[in-house]
């Protein structure tokens, strides 16, 4: 489903949430929510409308340093502090990890990695990838 999201001169296509997982992580974080609404921001429980939205879809690889128990747990810990990743997913090949993030535009995620994403413990590689299109997204399972 989509919405339009207007601010200014600009009118953006928004994908539009369901209250979970968006509005959990966004919503419950109240200094997030705080801090955009004194930037004029406004939080409709579908991403950030009034401004640039969360209409970025940034999926990262990220490598640690090493494959420990504790250095998995670490990672795993402060991921789940940060409320712009989505999904976080173990998985096997050239990373250890897999990120889905919804950022405002690229220089919000650049913000974000520059500041939040590399400083995760352990992290010793990233590789970013802007989402073009969302061809399939939470996709019900047929039984």
């Amino acid at each position: 489903m989509w919405s339009v999201v207007q601010h200014k001169h600009h009118t953006k296509k928004q994908v539009v949430y369901g209250k979970p997982p968006v509005f959990r992580r966004l919503a419950g974080n109240r200094n997030l929510v705080a801090n955009r609404e004194a930037h004029g921001h406004e939080f409709l429980g579908c991403g950030w409308v009034h401004g640039y939205g969360l209409v970025e879809l940034v999926m990262v690889g990220v490598a640690l340093d090493r494959s420990t128990p504790d250095s998995f747990a670490a990672f795993e810990t402060a991921c789940r502090k940060l409320p712009f990743i989505l999904d976080c997913h173990l998985v096997a090949g050239d990373f250890y990890y897999f990120l889905k993030i919804r950022a405002g535009d690229m220089a919000d995620f650049n913000h974000l990695h520059g500041d939040q994403l590399i400083a995760l413990p352990g992290v010793r590689q990233t590789r970013t990838f802007f989402v073009m299109k969302e061809v399939v997204d939470n996709a019900p399972l047929a039984f």
